[in-house]
């Protein structure tokens, strides 16, 4: 009894918890503070990717579920964006499908200048009346398969928002054959144009560190320039302007504390926002680089995931 009575609150903390992380979610894509980095990705892998966890729900209700465009699409998104909303539509298609014979049909549509997804189950469909709140906040539908709705009713509100950054549309309506479709849009090109594609200097000495990251930053939708050492960087400075630049400090030739003194030296790069990349990774480093003017110093090995992250975060400022 007491075991049990410790599980209800540990269970309604974490519930209660992922209700403040939703809730605080929505509020940053409101009010602008949230930020999505779109990159081409393959839109059929994602799926793929998503579905995967949700395996053993679909197994348990005896559910099929149908992909009828298995092709390589693409499109331009942010992949841990697309994942969150696809996981809310399934797992709703997943509560709403009846209890025998569930049928969870996922169809992706190219057009000319988007790709169309849509999610349809063959449950009890949506009530005509909701169709104008669904996507607002704490919605609830009636029509689930339990008595009490479960849920937080913030899913498809955040879904509205990130489809939305992305410059697309998502909507709801009642299939024919019966059951509820959800559909959204996402764009083929890059929502950013060209122009203002960021530029990114990466200096390093490292091939291998070079490679990874000019991959990383060409996929994030960066121009990608490349020195191998503080000379080779103040050379291609003369005629380039990047919005960041990653530095590393142990280099032949010219170091980066070298290099980055001689760079906030010219006017036309005060903008720049600088990372050290270093294995050099005691406090006075750290101190000398920051105190040299860099915005962030990083140490080898890192997280490349961390340092686009912070990259993205230092550019947007």
């Amino acid at each position: 009894m007491k075991k049990q009575f410790l599980q209800n609150i540990i269970s309604e903390s974490d519930r209660l918890n992922r209700l403040i992380d939703k809730i605080l979610d929505l509020e940053k894509f409101e009010t602008g503070k949230q930020k999505i980095y779109p990159a081409k990705n393959n839109l059929i892998q994602t799926i793929d990717k998503t579905i995967e966890p949700l395996q053993q729900l679909i197994k348990n209700k005896h559910i099929t579920l149908y992909i009828e465009n298995n092709k390589n699409i693409h499109a331009f998104y942010d992949e841990d964006r697309i994942v969150q909303v696809i996981t809310n539509l399934i797992s709703n298609a997943i509560k709403f499908c009846p209890d025998f014979e569930g049928l969870i049909t996922i169809q992706i549509i190219e057009k000319d200048e988007y790709i169309l997804t849509s999610i349809q189950d063959n449950g009890k469909g949506i009530n005509p009346n909701d169709f104008e709140i669904i996507f607002d906040k704490f919605y609830q539908s009636n029509n689930q398969n339990i008595k009490k709705p479960v849920g937080s009713g913030l899913g498809l509100a955040i879904c509205k928002q990130i489809i939305e950054h992305h410059k697309g549309k998502i909507w709801a309506e009642n299939a024919v054959n019966g059951g509820a479709c959800f559909y959204f849009t996402l764009p083929k090109m890059n929502i950013k144009t060209k122009r203002s594609m960021k530029k990114i200097l990466i200096v390093d000495d490292e091939p291998n560190i070079i490679m990874s990251l000019e991959y990383t930053f060409k996929k994030s939708n960066f121009e990608v320039f490349i020195a191998r050492d503080g000379q080779e960087a103040l050379d291609i400075l003369q005629n380039e302007t990047p919005d960041a630049i990653i530095l590393d400090v142990m280099m032949p030739n010219v170091d980066g504390y070298a290099t980055i003194t001689e760079i906030k030296k010219d006017e036309k790069l005060q903008h720049c926002k600088i990372v050290f990349l270093s294995a050099k990774n005691k406090e006075s480093d750290i101190e000398k680089g920051l105190g040299l003017g860099a915005n962030a110093y990083m140490t080898k090995p890192f997280s490349i995931k961390k340092l686009v992250d912070k990259i993205n975060e230092l550019v947007e400022e």
